[in-house]
Formats: C-alpha cells, sequence, structure tokens
C-alpha cells in the first residue's frame, strides 16, 4: 500500500515530490547506517540560548497550543508549542537539527544559506522492516529555497516491507491508531505499506501567506475531544532540547499513552511474528528560549507613580521603579536594559523572572520630562564570526519597547492666606478663611486646631466653619501638587470671644536646666502653657560655648503646644550649650511670651589620659622611698590602692 491523505476539512495541497526521496538542497546531518534520511530546511530563526536541563515527563494532554509571529527574516513561525515548551525552526549547524545550512561554515541566512526543508518537531522509530514518523515541517512549494513558497504541514508517515500482501496491519502509536493493507501479491511493491499522511498544508499566495495557526492545528490541536496533542519528549534528553535527532531513547508524553509503535498482523514481527513492538525513538527538537517580541513599554511601579493618581505618570521620585514584561521567554528568562533619554548606555539592567521585570534605576534624574525604553538581544541578529559583521545589517541587535513619557517633579507647592482675614479678637464665631496655591491643580488639605485637629482633604478655599466655642484658634492649609509633593503649611491664628490678656509661659522643658551628662543626639523641647505661634529657627536657637547658633530643624507641635529643636549633628561631649526661646513668639490674640534660657551640659564621650607620671618610663636608681605618682588629663574618680 503506498498512499498520501489528507484529513478530510483540512486546506491542503499536494506536494510536487515524494518527501521520503532525497531531494533537499539542505546539507542532511548523518544518521546511523540503514536510517532514512528526512531532508530538512533551515530557516533564520532564533539563537539558541543558555542550554537547559533535561526535560521531566509531562502529561500527554496539555494546554492550548501556540505558534510565535512569523519571523520576517525567513517568512516562517519561530516556534510552535504544545502549551508546554516552545519548539523552535531547527536548521542552525551544530545544533542537533536534521538539518543544516548548505554550507556550514556560514552564517545560516535566507534564502541564500538556507535549506529547502526543516523541522519544528520530529520523532522517528525504526526496527525490523519498520520506519514510523511524525513531524511538524517547514518546507517550499517546489522543493528549493524561494522566498513566498513557505509552506508547512503535520506529517505522519508509515513505511514497512516483508509483510503478508493483501493482509490488514494496524499501527498503534503515539498519535493514534492506523489500519493500512500492504499491496498485493502481483503489484509493483508486494507486501509493502508506503502511506504519508500530511496535514494542514497551507498554499501561500502572492496575497494570501500560509495560514500558520492551521498547520500548528493539524498536529497539535484536535487531538482527542479538543485537546492538544504533545510532542514526544526523550528520557535524558540532551540540555537546550528534547530529544536527540541521532540516538534512539525512550520517549514520554505519547497523546494516546502509548510511547512506542506497535504492529499487529501477519508475519509483522518476523516470519510467525505477529507483532512488532519499537519504543525507541530519535527525537529533534530545539527550545526556543528567547523572547518573541519586544518587550512592553515600561511602567512606573504604582509605588514609584507617587502622587493623587497611579496612572498619570507624574513623580516625585527622582529614582523610579520600572516595571515590565518580555514576551514569550523561556526558562533563561532574558536580560533587560532600560534606556533614558536615548542615552547611549543603559541607565539600568536586570533579569526577567517568569517574563516579568522590575528594576531601580541607578542614577538620579533631574525634575521635567524623561523617556525611558526597554531592550532585549534580538535573537534574529547574527554576526558573522569571520568578519565581525552583521550578516543582515537590517536586522537591528535589540528588540526595543514603546516610550514611556513621565515627568518627575521634585517642587513642593506653596499655599499663602489671603484677605479677608478674621478680626482678632472676634465676636464672630464661624469663620471662614480664604487661602490661594501657586499650582492650580494642587489639592488642598486644612485643619482648625483645637477643634479640628484631623486634616481634611476636601478643603476648599474659602474654607467655613460652624459655629466655635470662644478661645484661640489656629487654621493650617497644605498644598499637594499630582507628584505628591507636599507644601508648608501656610497658617492664621486669632481668638474667638474677649481679647486675652494672659501672657503664654513655658510649662516644661528638656534637657532640665544645668542638666548634665545629656546624651549627644538629644534634641531640645519646650512646652507652652497655651497654643503660641511664630516658633521657628530664629526664635528657638541653641548656641555652643563660643555663642555660635547650632544648625538644627525646628517644629511645632500645635496639639500637644510643643515646640521641637533636632540639632542637625551629633553634640559635642562635655559640652555647656544654652538655649533660647525669644519673645517673637505670642499667643494668637499677639500677648507675648517673656522669653527663656537655660543651660545644659552633654555626656563626658573623652577618655581621661596620664599626662606625666614619675618615676619615669624604664627609668634606673630610683631611690628608695620615692613616691610613684600619676597626672592625668581631667579629674578622675575611684583612684584606690
Amino acid at each position: 500500500m503506498s498512499i498520501r491523505t489528507l484529513r478530510p476539512g483540512r486546506e491542503s495541497q499536494s506536494l510536487n515530490k515524494d518527501h521520503v526521496a532525497d531531494r533537499g538542497r539542505g546539507r542532511p546531518k548523518e544518521r546511523p547506517p540503514g536510517v532514512l534520511r528526512w531532508l530538512a530546511s533551515a530557516a533564520v530563526g532564533a539563537l539558541l540560548a543558555a542550554a537547559l536541563a533535561p526535560l521531566a515527563m509531562v502529561p500527554a494532554q496539555a494546554a492550548v497550543a501556540g505558534v510565535s509571529p512569523v519571523d520576517p527574516q525567513t517568512g516562517y513561525p519561530t516556534w510552535y508549542s504544545d502549551g508546554t515548551v516552545k519548539l523552535q525552526l531547527c536548521y542552525m549547524a551544530d545544533a542537533g537539527c536534521l538539518m543544516e545550512p548548505p554550507n556550514i561554515n556560514a552564517p545560516a541566512s535566507y534564502p541564500d544559506n538556507f535549506p529547502a526543508e526543516a523541522f519544528w518537531f520530529q520523532a522517528a522509530a525504526q526496527g525490523g522492516t519498520l520506519l514510523y514518523e511524525a513531524a511538524l515541517e517547514a518546507a517550499h512549494v517546489n522543493g528549493t529555497t524561494v522566498a513566498g513558497q513557505q509552506i508547512g504541514f503535520a506529517r505522519l508517515r508509515f513505511n514497512m516491507t516483508g509483510l503478508k500482501p493483501g493482509a490488514a496491519y494496524t499501527f498503534r502509536h503515539p498519535y493514534g491508531v492506523n489500519t493500512f493493507t500492504a499491496e498485493p501479491a502481483g503489484s509493483k511493491r508486494p507486501g509493502e505499506i508506503r502511506v504519508t499522511i500530511d496535514e494542514g498544508i497551507c498554499a501561500p499566495s502572492r496575497l494570501s501567506p500560509c495560514n500558520w495557526a492551521g498547520v500548528g492545528e493539524a498536529f497539535l490541536g484536535a487531538y482527542q475531544d479538543g485537546t492538544t496533542a504533545a510532542f514526544l519528549r526523550q528520557i535524558g534528553a540532551p540540555p537546550g532540547t528534547i530529544g536527540n535527532s541521532n540516538l534512539p531513547r525512550r520517549v514520554t508524553g505519547a497523546p494516546s499513552g502509548l510511547n512506542a509503535v506497535v504492529v499487529e498482523g501477519p508475519d509483522a514481527g518476523g516470519p510467525g511474528v505477529a507483532e512488532l513492538r519499537i519504543d525507541t525513538f530519535t527525537v529533534q527538537g530545539l527550545i526556543y528560549d528567547g523572547p518573541d517580541a519586544a518587550p512592553s513599554a515600561p511602567d512606573l511601579a504604582a509605588a514609584s507613580d507617587s502622587g493623587r493618581s497611579s496612572t498619570d505618570n507624574i513623580t516625585m521620585v527622582t529614582t523610579p521603579t520600572l516595571t515590565g514584561t518580555v514576551p514569550g521567554v523561556g526558562a533563561s528568562e532574558a536580560a533587560v536594559e532600560l534606556i533614558v533619554d536615548g542615552a547611549a548606555t543603559p541607565a539600568a539592567a536586570t533579569t526577567t523572572v517568569n517574563g516579568a521585570y522590575s528594576v531601580q534605576l541607578g542614577t538620579v534624574l533631574a525634575p521635567g520630562a524623561h523617556r525611558v525604553q526597554a531592550r532585549t538581544l534580538n535573537p534574529a541578529h547574527m554576526v558573522d564570526p569571520a568578519t565581525g559583521l552583521p550578516v543582515d545589517p537590517t536586522v537591528p541587535p535589540y528588540l526595543t519597547s514603546g516610550t514611556l513619557a513621565f515627568t518627575v517633579d521634585t517642587a513642593a507647592p506653596t499655599t499663602a492666606m489671603m484677605a479677608p482675614f478674621p478680626s482678632n479678637p472676634t465676636l464672630t464665631n464661624t469663620p471662614s478663611l480664604t487661602y490661594r496655591s501657586d499650582d492650580p491643580a494642587a489639592s488642598h488639605e486644612c485643619q482648625l486646631l483645637p477643634s479640628n485637629s484631623i486634616w481634611d482633604p476636601t478643603c476648599a478655599s474659602p474654607k467655613s466653619y460652624d459655629a466655635q466655642l470662644n478661645g484661640d484658634y489656629t487654621f493650617n492649609v497644605r498644598a499637594t501638587d499630582a507628584a505628591g509633593n507636599v507644601g508648608a503649611p501656610a497658617t492664621f491664628s486669632w481668638r474667638i470671644g474677649t481679647p486675652d490678656t494672659v501672657l503664654p509661659t513655658m510649662t516644661a522643658q528638656t534637657p532640665a536646666t544645668n542638666a548634665t551628662g545629656v546624651p549627644a543626639l538629644n534634641t531640645v523641647t519646650a512646652t507652652f502653657s497655651e497654643a503660641v505661634i511664630g516658633v521657628d529657627g530664629t526664635s528657638f536657637v541653641l548656641q555652643d560655648p563660643s555663642g555660635a547658633v547650632v544648625p538644627a530643624a525646628v517644629s511645632y507641635d500645635p496639639v500637644a503646644r510643643r515646640a521641637t529643636l533636632d540639632p542637625t549633628n551629633p553634640l559635642a561631649g562635655s559640652t555647656r550649650y544654652t538655649v533660647s526661646l525669644k519673645n517673637t513668639i505670642t499667643d494668637p490674640s499677639r500677648n507675648a511670651f517673656g522669653g527663656a534660657t537655660w543651660a545644659f551640659t552633654t555626656v563626658d564621650t573623652v577618655v581621661p589620659t596620664v599626662s606625666t607620671h614619675a618615676p619615669a618610663a624604664a627609668a634606673t636608681a630610683v631611690a628608695a622611698g620615692t613616691n610613684v605618682t600619676a597626672t592625668f588629663s581631667e579629674a578622675v574618680q575611684a583612684v584606690s590602692g
């Protein structure tokens, strides 16, 4: 029986020559004697990435199959997937491919150094008189490498001789069960079965390219009840592959559940033997382990996209973290570089994890607009080792993403109180206050102390309050811009009710007057008898013994009525410092604080030393009864016998 069949309903086309014939224009890889050579063309596909560990056994029916976009350099899809692994079109010299470029000493290039036929996947079993093949194959319409004539198909092949003429034989194999009848007596090939089943053959035309998804579906799709047929995998496959194309081994992953070929019929296993079983296969499958396309455009990580929105690409973070993905990354992941503002060198680099990356820029960005792109190495970019030049100068060395445009804004908005102001004091107990910010798009928060101490994020000018009790009040309002910069509050203080004639006083302080042993990292605080205004770096100061003002940050907590002075640097040890509170500090009714001054001494951190001693070191002829003395650099205690 010699036949080629096509599954009904498949778009297909008969090839001009039998693929069994040795007709390829590529260079077939040598196989063991007696094994049929399946010729394969080579396409400029992705470069083989880092070697992978041998793959473990996978289920026979996996996830939905997939196919990559067509590589514009070759006209073929870069890879097909059974849902668990991607196999690239295998053509490169010394990569375990069934076919290699006609000139193995030169880089593969389409169409000049490119064979006429190639495989994404091919498994073959041989034993007795059986030759069995399952393949996902790339070829050309007329068997020669001509652009525009690229085709692909799925194939099952059954070749067997020495059978009983006219007898029926059942072939149970990894991809199903088929029954064929041997050629009858008196025919050209009595007792032979030669059947090739090609499915999903596409017919490219000038206007319509191959339906590459249909090619993959013919092999991978609708195996049983719409599931996916997995690629066979050799046990102990070489790293980076799912099998060895020269060395037969046992396999796993058969969709039918049978990881062997079993032929049943008269003399199938030899004279008088009705069964032939072959359970080792050669397998060609080169794992694709590179990106399918350019990375996605970078995005500011949520924590770096500060401000009121996490999607407006305005941030006050000068070293933001950027995230993105690289489609189709394999097991070894992909190296990603970020290019900022078109610079020649990357601003950051990282490696994807499960196809995604997150990396913080290592250099501080200046305020203003910026552009950033992500890039990965282009697997299709090849360099001629002899010249060091690109094989095809039109193929870029990198796959580059789209551009993220974002703005760095570190300037906080300012807010000022505006007239009309409440009288001070006033009998009006429903205050209304007006303010204005230099950023029209800024949002505002306000508080009224002591009655409304929680910052109100819905504040709008003019801000009005309901009836308040008599007393002293302070209104604070601050602005936040789109980048999240928070400005210093604008403040207005006044009194509701009868005039206040009581002067504010200091009710507590730290350190205490003339305190000693004060830590060098200590802060200075002063608590007042009532709310005050005017506390700042000029009205609350710390001076060293020379009278120089110690640099410090000064703040005031209106709820606790406490002023805090925090020195910028640690204080000197064993030093007396003087604190001054000026009478420019007042209560809201403008009653002036009377001022205060006190001093404290920091802890002694200097280790005492011996400045002189007698007798001298290594002295000789010292008279008997001479006293031994030691003089210290400072007063000491606990000197005893």
